[in-house]
């Protein structure tokens, strides 16, 4: 993450806020740690739930595209096939139509299993997403529990020393 990113970042995160609003009583050698962490943690916050949603909406826009190029792939295979089946070309232009047919349908084959792949990789994305999501939220229960606990421990030690 650049700096610009991680100081917008910054700007309007609501736990560096209380970083700054509390760094007093932080003591300022746990500042950089815990502004660390907190980037960390809204870092992997955004690559679970926003990034990997962009990048699968952005496949399936494109697997929606596919099937534009596709029906518009047949539709001059088809007309080029008719052409030559009509058998009023020229030798030029019928070698022309030949080799731009032969072009099409590579294209159009192509075309067809990168669309596979790409619904293959969606596929995967919306696997591994929740695989993610799971593991970002028990990471983040974990360390909001280990956090509670020490903060519990901290008042039961004041409490000690009073």
């Amino acid at each position: 993450m650049d700096d610009e990113m991680q100081v917008a970042l910054r700007e309007h995160n609501e736990a560096h806020q209380l970083i700054v609003e509390n760094e007093e009583a932080l003591g300022k050698k746990n500042i950089e740690t815990l502004q660390s962490q907190v980037d960390t943690i809204t870092w992997t916050s955004y690559i679970v739930y926003v990034d990997l949603v962009d990048a699968k909406n952005e496949l399936d826009d494109r697997i929606a595209e596919s099937g534009d190029v596709k029906k518009t792939l047949d539709s001059n295979i088809e007309s080029h096939q008719a052409a030559l089946d009509g058998g009023e070309l020229s030798k030029d232009k019928e070698k022309l139509y030949e080799d731009q047919l032969e072009s099409m349908k590579t294209a159009r084959d192509a075309l067809d299993q990168s669309t596979q792949a790409a619904k293959k990789t969606r596929d995967d994305i919306d696997k591994k997403q929740k695989e993610l999501q799971k593991a970002y939220e028990t990471a983040l229960d974990d360390l909001l529990a280990d956090i509670e606990d020490r903060a519990n421990a901290q008042a039961e030690e004041a409490k000690k020393a009073e």
